[in-house]
């Protein structure tokens, strides 16, 4: 084989070839490079499509699923077909014992982000507030630059404290300085900022965690008079069980409980971030088969060409 690669006849009867044919050759070097050329840029757009769209669930649970009240679409036991409805801070412990499989569940509850509706002094904005559990920080996780997250206490105490998220921050404090202890205003009642939190994921529920500022459930409740309704809910699986299975028992128990049809199936808005994986995954080994399909019979043409 080395005397093959170093015999100077062989080289000879390739370069006399390639000078009597110099426009076959030519269009034969451009033909691989430029197949070379798509194939690498084929591959790097496709590897940016996935971080892209990666990036937009990065922070939630990959076995999580989320839960919001939309009008009933059947008449049953009385009730009207179009029948609004709401649901309840019982619920969450209804839930959590009739659904074993369920690992974390967070009621969340959410307010208008009206002008300058957060304000510290002179400077204010508007933001998005919101109000969870503990645990919603394991369902949807945002990071902690400074301070805190909500813990029990916050909650069984009504604690008035709060997370502003990163945009919030700059807007109501001067670069460097510590928000810890510090007081905002958020729509009109004073609250004890505890951390600050900057987003992991493009998408977020109820806004961008960077310009939200986030409260207990409880307090959130009590401080804006908002009854014991609940506007979201939000929820992981156990190790092992699938989301599907978690996600279609919360559905069965609000519908038994809120007296729903068991037919119902646009009573109760669900999205299932397991089934969303799945699919961007899917997605990926389909559009990397493509580049690579595509790529490598562009550089077999040219080098046949």
């Amino acid at each position: 084989m080395g005397g093959a690669l170093f015999d100077l006849d062989r080289w000879y009867e390739i370069w006399v070839t390639i000078t009597h044919n110099k426009s076959r050759s030519f269009l034969t070097a451009f033909g691989v490079f430029w197949g070379m050329f798509m194939l690498v840029l084929m591959v790097g757009a496709g590897n940016a499509l996935s971080k892209g769209i990666s990036s937009q669930v990065e922070g939630f649970a990959g076995n999580s699923c989320f839960f919001w009240t939309q009008n009933t679409s059947e008449a049953y036991k009385g009730f009207r077909k179009g029948r609004r409805w709401d649901m309840l801070n019982s619920d969450v412990e209804i839930i959590r014992s009739k659904v074993p499989e369920l690992q974390h569940l967070s009621p969340m509850l959410f307010g208008g982000s009206n002008d300058k509706n957060v304000v510290r002094g002179e400077k204010g904005g508007s933001y998005q507030v919101k109000g969870c559990y503990p645990e919603y920080d394991l369902i949807e996780k945002s990071k902690i630059i400074s301070g805190r997250f909500i813990n029990d206490i916050d909650i069984a105490e009504n604690r008035k404290v709060c997370i502003i998220g990163e945009r919030v921050y700059e807007v109501l404090f001067q670069t460097g300085e510590d928000a810890i202890g510090k007081l905002v205003k958020v729509n009109g009642i004073y609250f004890q900022v505890i951390g600050v939190a900057r987003r992991m994921a493009n998408a977020s529920i109820g806004g961008s965690t960077d310009e939200s500022v986030i409260l207990p459930f409880s307090t959130m409740q009590k401080a804006f008079n908002q009854g014991n309704i609940i506007h979201f809910l939000g929820a992981t699986s156990r190790p092992g069980v699938k989301v599907k299975v978690v996600e279609n028992k919360i559905k069965e128990t609000l519908r038994s409980v809120h007296q729903i049809s068991p037919d119902d199936k646009d009573a109760i808005g669900s999205v299932n971030i397991e089934d969303q994986f799945t699919m961007f995954n899917n997605l990926f080994i389909g559009i990397n088969a493509l580049i690579w399909i595509v790529g490598l019979g562009t550089l077999l043409a040219g080098a046949i060409g």
